[in-house]
């Protein structure tokens, strides 16, 4: 069975300091979320103020993410060594393979569970086995829009093509530095997943789009709508839109932070629903001049399966490949 243990979870929307203190290192000390929408500036800047506060009021309810803050710094020191890589951006929640009723997942995208890198991986191999497109298939970098940042970059392992947390050993350097406390050492950072792949493999982390979503926020506190008062419920609406529009304006930062590393303009992946798009929108599109691969989704919201429907990956196969033959044919090897 895939778990990952609740501490190291983010759902509740309301929870900004704890969103904020694991992707602080993307973020400068200065920066501050800004109103849009009609939003109350005043508002705005009340809410950020508590989630700034929050590590201090509620220390333990963090304690459980500073190994993955401590790996977002590593990581970020890192990244020049991926400059060159060709990033596609794809949402952080996938269904998840069950038979009879989706369920969507926020776990990394190297879990067994998240069914949109299988499918990748299976749209990137045959494109791969009929087009001869292995140096740019290998360039790849795969970035989920999600809280944890674990880029993924592809290789080939056992004849096939991949997919491998691109700093596979930064475990050591974590544990190098948590010797002097009282942390328990990671056993290991290197995770791959591959097709036909029999080890389960489980979720490191898992989020829910509750955190962007004021949409997916409020349908999922319809049962609990139905206990309040109606000014409970309408200040409570108040607050959730306030609070995911703060939220999806750190995981915004973030991105901005990542995508100034690279060297070429990134490609995004996602339905037209998908909470990825009130985050990568059109002006940050339009700034890091982002290649949208929008329209060949315009029915992946029509099925429970979203990207990884077959429509989609068939779409997503196209780009790989005109996309790929033009970087192979100006790139030298």
């Amino acid at each position: 069975m895939v778990y990952v243990d609740t501490c190291k979870k983010l759902s509740d929307p309301k929870k900004i300091g704890r969103l904020l203190h694991v992707l602080k290192p993307f973020i400068l000390d200065n920066w501050e979320p800004q109103a849009v929408g009609g939003l109350k500036t005043n508002e705005i800047n009340n809410y950020f103020a508590l989630a700034k506060a929050f590590t201090e009021v509620h220390p333990v309810a963090i304690r459980m993410l500073d190994s993955y803050r401590l790996q977002h710094r590593l990581s970020l020191g890192r990244l020049g060594t991926l400059r060159d890589k060709n990033v596609l951006l794809i949402p952080g929640i996938s269904v998840d393979g069950s038979e009879w009723k989706a369920n969507y997942v926020g776990h990394d995208i190297f879990s067994d569970r998240f069914i949109l890198t299988t499918k990748i991986l299976e749209t990137i191999n045959k494109v791969n086995e009929e087009h001869d497109l292995q140096d740019f298939l290998e360039n790849l970098l795969i970035i989920p829009v999600s809280p944890f940042f674990f880029p993924g970059e592809i290789i080939k392992y056992e004849g096939k093509l991949a997919l491998q947390y691109a700093f596979p050993y930064m475990h050591l350097e974590i544990n190098s530095i948590l010797s002097d406390t009282q942390k328990k050492p990671l056993k290991s950072t290197h995770r791959i997943k591959y097709l036909r792949q029999t080890k389960e493999t489980k979720g490191m982390t898992e989020f829910s789009d509750l955190l962007f979503s004021y949409n997916s926020a409020v349908k999922a506190k319809q049962a609990r709508y139905k206990k309040m008062t109606k000014e409970q419920m309408e200040f409570d609406m108040y607050e959730l839109k306030y609070v995911t529009h703060i939220n999806r304006q750190i995981m915004r930062r973030s991105l901005e932070t990542i995508l100034k590393n690279f060297n070429q303009p990134a490609t995004f992946f996602a339905k037209k629903t998908s909470y990825a798009r009130q985050i990568i929108d059109d002006d940050l599109i339009n700034e890091f001049g982002i290649y949208d691969i929008d329209s060949p989704l315009e029915y992946a919201g029509m099925t429970n399966q979203g990207e990884s429907d077959p429509s989609a990956q068939r779409k997503l196969g196209g780009w790989l490949r005109s996309y790929g033959t033009e970087w192979m044919s100006q790139t030298p090897r």
